[in-house]
């Protein structure tokens, strides 16, 4: 890490893993304890009936087809015209958690609707205009596959400088409305790609050893460390802290060809699935300026779904690759635990379980870069067998089907028609193709879909294998009695919008952290045995040549501050970084109502890389799968 940072959170490389029962977890004091937990009670007893109710209000308002207005939430009558279009218009509104509804409502609705606001203050509609800025002939070339990209390039058909180019002048059409690229480095970025024209103009270049992704460029998340980019993760207490080397993923990329454009938006300590901090502000999806590109890689989906990259660089310890794709219509990939490196990006993962459960992924416009990326981000010492080709015609494959979301409808948004609606198109389709499809046995369905099993599981693995506390993350060094009130001052700062440090959902996961110190240490670890069974039962399940596919989140993308109100959706992604197996998010078109992406996912077991991206290319073979323009 650079010499710049200091404190606590440079302690990253220590691990309490679980097989060091001796050590335990990080614990608050007991005084914050008892605070943190009376005081947003407190608050939400008082004001969640409230929340629940004027949240209900907006939600009818949304489901009836409100215009977005400068107000965006007067409830309007439903036309007779849209109704005939299609009668479902009037039910699909996604309803949220009804218990997160009344926790944090109150705090919600305000928010979205000051978003809402300010952004039709910015630009009319609920479409990115910068999106349509582009010629004809340029979309020819930036809409290509960068494997394609990089075959014309070594061909001579292509030259790597003016491919930069092109990207660059996409990335300053649309990054002013999108908020996607944080940090530039142009001017770097064509002497490399000046440098890539001038070998393969060399008598010396054999066309057969190239990369298949040279000349091809990329951006990467910001909580990655690249030499001379900033280099925050999103926390206030990290401005001013540059790259002093390229972490070591990215830099094999750089070494083979790959030229690195920026660094990208991500959510305060990459803890969040809304691409939003107190440092670079709000990233906003190329389909609709409206709703979130998701987190924390939100910054690297929107600048490859807007057309800016082919491919970018985004990580994922929770969902933070898989749903920021979904929301922008890309593929992204999750890899097997251990696949690549984190060395080098904040905040650390250190050396035990989160080393394993967090890795850096791709996220694509078209299934066929997949694999050729991840190999090159991947770590020498990578399981190989996770890297082979992948067989698109799935011969002796099995795909189990989930035909709902993970966890308690209790705590998770209502599902999308427009998610059921993809995964019926994707087992259509692999059905007809002669592709083994199955029912998810009742006995595993049953399991992720009870209670909040999955979202226990991967807090209480968090909890055991953290280096570092997150309040200690965001905090940045602030230790003794200041250190332990600082989070709750700042939720409550934060929950009042003056807070200037930290983002709501950083800020509240820190209190929520501190007050799950109270959970005896045995009922975490009971948890994580029963993750342990479950990932030995699903392993058997799988074998050789299993696969799961279920909908990747209950919803499409959600309105901006949302996330809050929408938290355990995350239960079916964060659910695999713990199992540590592989995950592909498999965009599959637009919703023909709200005109937003809609995906699946596939699930596979430790080392089946290869087999979840195969399925993705699958259906994009049958047409299922495919990413579409943002206009």
């Amino acid at each position: 890490h650079p010499k710049t940072q200091k404190g606590p959170a440079a302690m990253g490389a220590q691990s309490h893993a679980t097989e060091s029962a001796s050590v335990g977890r990080p614990r608050p004091k007991i005084w914050t304890q008892c605070t943190v937990l009376c005081l947003p009670l407190l608050v939400t007893v008082l004001l969640g009936l409230a929340g629940a109710v004027a949240y209900g209000l907006y939600s009818l308002g949304a489901a009836l087809g409100v215009a977005r207005t400068a107000c965006g939430v007067v409830v309007a009558l439903v036309t007779p015209a849209v109704v005939a279009g299609d009668p479902r218009t009037v039910t699909r509104w996604c309803w949220p958690s009804p218990v997160l509804s009344v926790v944090f409502g109150p705090i919600v609705v305000p928010r979205v609707i000051a978003t809402a606001i300010a952004l039709q203050w910015r630009a009319w509609g609920n479409r990115c205009a910068a999106v349509t800025r582009t010629t004809h002939t340029d979309w020819e070339v930036l809409s290509l596959p960068g494997v394609e990209l990089s075959k014309r390039i070594a061909a001579g058909e292509l030259t790597a400088e003016g491919l930069a180019r092109l990207c660059i002048a996409r990335l300053e059409t649309v990054n002013p409305e999108l908020n996607a690229v944080v940090g530039t480095r142009f001017p770097q970025a064509l002497d490399e790609a000046r440098a890539i024209d001038t070998r393969l103009a060399s008598v010396d270049f054999d066309p057969t050893t190239a990369s298949p992704l040279l000349g091809v460029p990329t951006v990467v998340k910001e909580c990655h460390e690249v030499v001379g980019m900033p280099f925050t993760g999103g926390v206030v207490g990290r401005l001013g802290v540059v790259g002093e080397a390229t972490c070591p993923a990215v830099q094999k990329a750089m070494d083979a060809g790959m030229v690195v454009l920026g660094v990208t938006n991500t959510s305060e300590a990459c803890m969040f699935h809304e691409s939003n901090n107190p440092i670079y502000g709000l990233t906003k999806n190329p389909y609709s300026l409206h709703h979130s590109a998701g987190g924390s890689s939100g910054g690297s989906a929107a600048a490859c779904a807007a057309g800016a990259v082919p491919v970018a660089v985004a990580s994922d310890v929770g969902g933070s690759i898989r749903i920021p794709s979904h929301f922008c219509g890309l593929f992204g990939h999750k890899p097997t635990g251990g696949t690549v490196s984190n060395a080098r990006t904040y905040p650390s993962t250190g050396t035990g379980g989160v080393d394993r459960f967090c890795q850096l992924g791709p996220t694509t416009r078209h299934a066929v870069d997949l694999m050729p990326f991840l190999r090159l981000l991947s770590k020498p010492t990578a399981p190989q067998s996770a890297l082979t080709d992948p067989d698109a015609t799935l011969a002796g494959v099995t795909i189990y089907i989930l035909d709902t979301s993970v966890g308690s409808p209790a705590l998770r948004s209502r599902v999308d028609p427009d998610q059921s609606d993809a995964l019926e198109a994707a087992v259509g389709a692999l059905t007809k193709a002669g592709v083994t499809v199955k029912p998810l046995p009742a006995v595993f369905a049953n399991k992720l879909t009870s209670g909040n099993n999955a979202f226990d599981w991967w807090s209480s693995c968090m909890d055991l294998e953290k280096s570092t506390p997150f309040a200690e993350v965001i905090t940045e060094g602030v230790g003794g009695w200041a250190g332990q009130w600082i989070p709750l001052v700042q939720f409550v700062a934060a929950t009042l919008g003056v807070s200037t440090q930290h983002s709501l959902p950083a800020a509240g996961l820190a209190v929520v952290e501190m007050a799950n110190g109270l959970m005896p240490e045995s009922y975490i670890r009971g948890k994580a045995a029963e993750l342990e069974e479950m990932k030995r039962s699903l392993t058997s399940l799988l074998g050789e040549d299993g696969v799961i596919l279920l909908p990747t989140l209950p919803t499409t993308a959600f309105r901006h501050h949302e996330g809050l109100i929408r938290f355990f959706d995350v239960a079916s992604t964060c659910l695999f970084n713990v199992l540590e197996f592989p995950a592909t998010t498999i965009p599959c078109g637009l919703s023909a109502t709200s005109r937003l992406p809609r995906g699946v996912q596939c699930v596979g077991p430790c080392g089946a890389d290869h087999r979840t991206i195969a399925v993705a290319l699958k259906l994009e073979h049958l047409g299922v799968a495919r990413w579409e323009k943002p206009f």
